[in-house]
């Protein structure tokens, strides 16, 4: 499936996503409305945001949630089942570190990620 598609001025749009913020539901996000949103986070009475993307040949969705812990400090978790740690943790210190996070998971790069510090499960 093929979740990403280019406007006519060149805005990035994911598609077919399952997002939720706090009571928040919906299926499309584009770059400028992830910034908007994990900036959002710390006043939602829940504060967390959850991604999930449809993986082909199977019916578990991978994904990546954010809580706001305290100032700038955000949690950052990432399931993705087809890899050893399918399960990993970090401490983010900023949204904006959340927002490239999001972001490069959502275009499929997972070579920034893959440095961070994670804990496994």
């Amino acid at each position: 499936m093929q979740y990403i598609t280019v406007s006519d001025d060149g805005t990035k749009i994911y598609r077919g996503l399952q997002l939720s913020a706090s009571t928040y539901k919906w299926d499309t996000i584009t770059a400028e409305q992830l910034v908007y949103w994990v900036h959002r986070v710390k006043q939602l009475q829940t504060p967390f945001l959850v991604i999930a993307k449809p993986r082909s040949g199977t019916e578990q969705s991978e994904f990546v949630q954010t809580y706001w812990h305290s100032d700038n400090e955000y949690q950052f978790e990432w399931w993705n089942f087809d890899r050893p740690g399918r399960h990993r943790e970090c401490t983010v210190a900023s949204a904006e570190r959340v927002i490239e996070m999001m972001q490069t998971w959502l275009d499929d790069d997972f070579s920034q990620l893959e440095r961070e510090n994670w804990i496994e499960e």
